[in-house]
């Protein structure tokens, strides 16, 4: 069977498990459509071919020049579904246009005889994002009614899906996030780890990692922060990511950091954090803060579990069955600053922080088990084989 599966220069890190995980189907044949970031990745499977047909993003590209290359990519993407022998189209992604992406381009590949496969990596992403139209909502709900099945990695999303754009539930299928495997571990130990980042090597380390952005909570970590610090001066805070919208995202978490008198016991690396860096980061902290106002799921979450890293997290998406149900940490319970400082306090106090390197082992160990690449490449590979055997719509 040959596959494409179609990432539009998203999500490169679950790219890389989920091809890693169907290339070990030695019968399967795999094109992989992505941007020129991903080159080389997936030189090392046999039954893997990569096709660079998007540019990587250039921060400061003029707009014509953005304009030029996304229609090139949307050309190059249309001529690749004209010749590709692919029986099975796996969407991760959408691309540049929304409407044209879940309505005209899915008809087009409808009408080459492709089965089509859509990962909801977020039920409804604009919604989140405060970009919310019911033109949008009427594009999605067109597209998950369209496509032979719809993806989702937990149960409540798959609730959502079916209850609020009326899919039918044998349509939608929980497949779980892998565990990030493309990061690398080279064992750093914690104490080098804090010295490259000037963090005292007797301090409590609360860590934010990934895009900095509106419904990510830091400003209520922030907050939150400020409280265990006027009670706990070895109490220290890393904030470590790339605004998700320039300067416009971090601007206002440097400001309240500033204003609050933090800046000392905050370390604010608003950058992109480079593969070989994150190692250090997870390595230095204690736990990892998951202040998020509104997620489905994280894949932040399967990133600190390759380290073992425990978690504290507000209640809202999958956070709950996710960490509390694997005993990988704790959920505040309320989605406050204060409901949050007390949700860290809780961990610093319990076992998963006295019995830190003992948690660490049994968080990697839960995570290889629950989240193997090689099982959700088996599951996903069967999902494929029951489209094949559909009959045509």
């Amino acid at each position: 069977m040959r596959v494409a599966v179609l990432n539009a220069g998203e999500g490169s890190d679950y790219l890389f498990g989920l091809i890693a995980g169907l290339a070990a189907q030695s019968d399967l044949d795999l094109e992989v459509v992505d941007s020129d970031a991903t080159r080389g990745w997936f030189d090392r499977f046999p039954n893997v071919v990569h096709y660079p047909l998007r540019r990587s993003r250039q921060p400061e590209e003029h707009p014509l020049a953005k304009a030029w290359g996304i229609l090139l990519y949307y050309l190059r993407l249309l001529s690749f579904a004209l010749r590709s022998r692919a029986s099975v189209f796996h969407i991760q992604w959408d691309n540049s246009f929304f409407l044209f992406d879940r309505t005209l381009l899915l008809a087009f590949y409808r009408m080459l005889g492709k089965k089509l496969v859509y990962t909801a990596h977020n039920v409804y992403k604009e919604e989140r994002d405060g970009t919310g139209s019911r033109l949008r909502f009427a594009a999605l709900r067109h597209c998950y009614r369209s496509v032979d099945a719809v993806v989702v990695h937990t149960s409540a999303m798959q609730q959502e899906i079916c209850s609020r754009f009326g899919v039918h539930a044998r349509n939608v299928h929980v497949i779980a996030h892998g565990i990030n495997a493309r990061v690398s571990v080279q064992g750093t130990a914690r104490s080098p780890a804090r010295t490259a980042l000037g963090i005292p090597n007797d301090a409590k380390v609360i860590l934010f990692f990934g895009y900095i952005d509106r419904y990510k909570g830091v400003d209520l970590l922030v907050e939150a922060f400020a409280q265990l610090a006027g009670m706990d001066t070895a109490y220290h805070l890393i904030i470590a990511g790339q605004p998700k919208r320039g300067e416009s995202s971090v601007r206002p978490v440097r400001d309240e950091i500033d204003r609050l008198g933090l800046a000392h016991r905050v370390r604010l690396d608003a950058r992109f954090i480079e593969n070989e860096e994150v190692e250090t980061y997870f390595t230095a902290a204690d736990c990892l803060a998951l202040p998020y106002t509104k997620i489905y799921q994280s894949g932040v979450i399967f990133l600190s579990y390759r380290f073992g890293l425990p978690i504290v997290a507000t209640d809202t998406g999958s956070f709950r069955q996710d960490i509390v149900d694997a005993r990988a940490g704790i959920v505040a319970s309320e989605r406050t600053p204060t409901g949050f400082a007390d949700a860290i306090r809780e961990f610093f106090a319990g076992d998963l922080y006295r019995e830190a390197e003992s948690t660490r082992m049994r968080i990697r160990s839960m995570a290889e088990e629950r989240y193997s690449w090689t099982a959700i490449g088996a599951k996903t590979r069967a999902l494929y084989d029951a489209l094949v055997h559909l009959p045509e719509r």
